[in-house]
């Protein structure tokens, strides 16, 4: 079966096709390893401090519109 819309398969019988990569070969990116632990980042306790007030706000906020 041809498909004129597929560049192809002309002549008939022909389906395959070559793709040539010419991207630049980059080495693989290290993340770490699974064994390594998670730690916090340094500002992570400010940010806790404000997310929660922020949430305690909107609670606040959403009582009092009941």
């Amino acid at each position: 079966m041809t498909t004129r819309l597929d560049p192809g398969a002309s002549p008939t019988g022909i389906t395959d096709k070559l793709v040539t990569d010419a991207t630049t070969p980059v080495a693989p990116d290290t993340r770490g390893h699974y064994s390594q632990q998670v730690r916090d980042l340094p500002e992570t306790a400010e940010w806790v401090t404000r997310i929660t007030a922020m949430l305690n706000e909107g609670k606040r906020h959403a009582l009092a519109t009941l």
